[in-house]
């Protein structure tokens, strides 16, 4: 019974988890319901939790200052980040090939 219910949420809501080694911890990918976020434990910084976020729903304060990053890169990607006592953005901009990662704080 139960794995039938299990089989049913994760086909019916599109449950994807995914778990993979990083420098110094463990990342788990997470898929449902169209969203994605991840939890990702380091050794030396603990657990946290990182969702894709559009620039256009980040607070005014901080997108004053992740517009300069994104303005002359190809592409870029921003995650909002949860930790114990911790909430920050990451900005990941893709600019003639190659990648370059800011926290925002």
């Amino acid at each position: 019974m139960f794995a039938g219910g299990l089989s049913k949420i994760t086909s019916n809501n599109n449950l994807q988890v995914g778990f993979s080694p990083i420098s110094g911890g463990l990342e788990t990918s997470v898929q449902w319901k169209n969203n994605d976020f991840k939890l990702e434990f380091e050794y030396d910084e603990g657990f946290e939790i990182e969702q894709k976020i559009a620039l256009s729903d980040i607070p005014a304060n901080i997108h004053s200052r992740i517009v300069p990053y994104i303005k002359n890169t190809d592409t870029y990607l921003i995650e909002e980040v949860f930790g114990f006592r911790k909430h920050y953005y990451e900005v990941y901009l893709w600019k003639n090939g190659k990648l370059s990662k800011h926290d925002i704080k």
